[in-house]
């Protein structure tokens, strides 16, 4: 049984969270199909995340395979069910499926990019990349005082406010 207790790199005095995981049992198992060595880790595993106002997250892993061993694209594929767990009544299940040679519809897209902006910023940056930096309703408290979305100077770059850049780093 092994047990790991990890806390956040960039730590303050007010805010913490802790990452757990309690490894409770894994397997491994090797098989020779025509595409080439494969071996499959199955493990059983409980991930905690615990944060400072007591929500709590657990989830457990899914089956991983590292597949063509022997050939040379070598990958690897997760499968089976996750399930996200909060102590708040949240919760999520989450499907990871095989990759499939008769699969009708191996690929699915999932997100596709926007179309990018009329006027590029200096960076090129895409809209969605810009909104990941807002700042966000009672996110503020949660961040520790380090945080770049915290300084004025960031926000105008990431806008490309040169003008008003000045005045924040006066």
């Amino acid at each position: 049984m092994e047990r790991s207790h990890l806390k956040s790199p960039i730590e303050d005095s007010r805010r913490l969270w802790t990452f757990k995981t309690l490894c409770i049992h894994t397997e491994y198992s090797s098989s020779f199909w025509c595409q080439g060595h494969s071996i499959q880790l199955d493990h059983v595993v409980l991930v905690t995340v615990e944060f400072d106002d007591r929500e709590i997250f657990q989830w457990s892993k899914v089956t991983t395979s590292i597949n063509n061993l022997i050939l040379e694209k070598l990958y690897c594929d997760h499968c089976g069910t996750m399930r996200i767990q909060g102590n708040h009544n949240y919760s999520c299940k989450l499907k990871f499926k095989e990759q499939s040679i008769i699969d009708q519809n191996p690929h699915q897209l999932l997100w596709k990019r926007s179309k990018p902006p009329q006027f590029p910023t200096r960076y090129n940056l895409p809209r969605f990349a810009i909104t990941m930096n807002e700042l966000t309703l009672g996110l503020k408290e949660k961040l520790s005082p380090i945080d770049l979305r915290l300084r004025p100077d960031q926000r105008y770059l990431d806008i490309d406010c040169y003008n008003f850049l000045s005045l924040a780093t006066a």
